[in-house]
């Protein structure tokens, strides 16, 4: 049996990176096992979630370091596997050093995640370490590899879904909306972590414009995020409290999909979001920022708008509040965008890179 270990950044909550882990925990075959190591005490809400699929997970702080590491090291694992972008370039010398043989580089943002001009600098100085110490580099799109890679090669990685939970179903819909009291609502969606990063304060602009001309519609946020009480705040200055709802972290996205009628991602930078991979699948209208990588749009119902005018936002929900929803797995399927596919085929990758190191 192979061995190999995961090694995130922050608390193990509902997003992109954490979907990532947990299908390639879910779909890889028996004989690789696979464990995480959390640079967090805390105890994120999927955890729970990550230790019913039977793997361990190590949580590493200042105070446990170097205790972490040895009890790492005694596991003598295969090989390490690294989601923490431009910080790869900090932990994977860190195993290359305790004789872990293989080592990947996965880059799953086209920017530094931190809100601070410093720290990006510094990220940016550390990222450039990566292909010195590892000549294993993926990443989820073009954008994403070329962030972090440079012009060093990488192999792409698409971040598929479990088709068979996101899909469209009208019963579905008609039962979730009942369940939230809005079967008679238009419902505006952002999924992800209230952060800089998603640009959520935004989408409070957008509703606004639309409450202008359409008086039942609620914009509906599903996570959590430190921007949460700014959220409240503007919403209130904004005197549209009451139609906005934090959902919080939910284990329900797939029935809330079909519930709304558009998700919006007016995001900053992205590479490919599982969001809004996932939304497609249901069918539902799409509309993301001009920064995300433009191979997110997969089906008809997408549209890019610029993050400088909340109007346009607005003005495309009104003039395709009402359009022809499918389901669209199939589509999605064919496009190479479900997830038991792309985990055998990354598996696959963890072979090959493993037998290349082996007869060496």
């Amino acid at each position: 049996m192979k061995k190999i270990l995961f090694v995130h950044g922050s608390a193990l909550n509902r997003a992109g990176t954490e979907n990532f882990m947990m299908n390639v925990i879910r779909y890889a075959p028996k004989d690789l096992r696979i464990d995480l190591l959390v640079f967090s005490k805390k105890k994120g809400s999927y955890e729970e979630a990550f230790i019913e699929k039977g793997i361990k997970i190590y949580h590493l702080a200042p105070s446990s370091f170097f205790k972490v590491l040895a009890m790492l090291k005694k596991e003598r694992y295969d090989l390490v596997h690294a989601h923490m972008n431009a910080l790869n370039g900090i932990i994977l010398p860190v195993f290359k050093l305790m004789g872990v043989k293989v080592l990947v580089s996965h880059s799953h943002g086209s920017k530094n995640f931190v809100d601070n001009y410093f720290l990006d600098k510094l990220e940016n100085v550390i990222k450039k370490l990566i292909p010195l110490w590892t000549d294993h580099l993926l990443a989820c799109s073009k954008e994403a590899g070329a962030f972090l890679y440079g012009k060093h090669p990488y192999r792409l990685i698409d971040n598929g879904i479990d088709l068979d939970r996101f899909y469209y179903d009208a019963q579905t819909r008609a039962r979730k909306r009942q369940e939230l009291g809005l079967d008679d609502m238009l419902l505006v969606g952002a999924i992800g972590r209230l952060n800089f990063q998603k640009n959520p304060l935004f989408l409070l602009d957008v509703l606004a414009v639309l409450k202008k001309s359409i008086t039942k519609v609620k914009l509906v946020y599903i996570g959590e995020g430190e921007l949460k009480e700014a959220i409240i705040q503007k919403a209130a200055e904004l005197k549209i409290g009451s139609d906005v709802l934090l959902l919080g972290s939910r284990s329900d996205v797939p029935e809330l999909l079909n519930a709304l009628d558009f998700v919006l991602m007016p995001s900053l930078f992205e590479g490919l979001p599982y969001a809004l991979v996932e939304a497609q699948a249901s069918g539902v209208y799409c509309l993301c920022s001009t920064n995300v990588d433009q191979r997110t749009k997969l089906t008809a119902n997408f549209a890019f708008l610029k993050i400088d005018d909340p109007k346009s936002w607005a003005d495309v929900i009104k003039e395709n509040s009402i359009y022809d929803r499918q389901d669209e797995t199939s589509s999605l399927k064919r496009q190479g965008f479900d997830a038991k596919d792309n985990v055998m085929k990354l598996c696959g990758y963890y072979l090959e890179c493993l037998n290349k190191k082996g007869s060496k």
